[in-house]
């Protein structure tokens, strides 16, 4: 059963929000259209992420494959998207995992602190802290 939720969450994220980083445009306009899409898929804020919920406990060895495909196949397309504004591939990999970090972070501190301008500043200054 978690597994099942896993996997659809995972393919939601992917029809949702790295959607827009597959579309024609520069890649600010892709970034930008993900991170419209990001506060959207957490309500700005104020949802939790289901793959980070499900990296504690019991379900972190038995979901860490699905997981791992989620987290890799974000980190993957960002990455792809900074690399067409010319950055180099390692550049573009460490910007990506960053920026997954940074968005897994705040919606954490948005969560625990009840407050979601953290996150809404986050996904607001992505596009522009991925290609600077």
């Amino acid at each position: 059963m978690a597994r099942a939720v896993v996997i659809s969450a995972v393919q939601s994220f992917r029809d949702v929000v790295l959607a827009p980083l597959q579309e024609p445009g520069t890649p600010e306009q892709r970034l930008a259209g993900m991170a419209a899409a990001l506060s959207a898929f957490y309500d700005g804020g104020k949802d939790a992420c289901i793959l980070a919920l499900m990296t504690v406990g019991e379900g972190r060895d038995v979901l860490a494959p699905e997981v791992r495909v989620g987290l890799q196949g974000w980190i993957d397309a960002l990455s792809s998207v900074i690399e067409d504004a010319g950055q180099p591939e390692a550049v573009a990999r460490e910007r990506a995992q960053n920026a997954v970090a940074r968005i897994q972070g705040a919606l954490v501190l948005a969560r625990g602190l009840g407050e979601t301008a953290v996150f809404e500043r986050t996904v607001e200054d992505l596009p522009r802290d991925l290609l600077t």
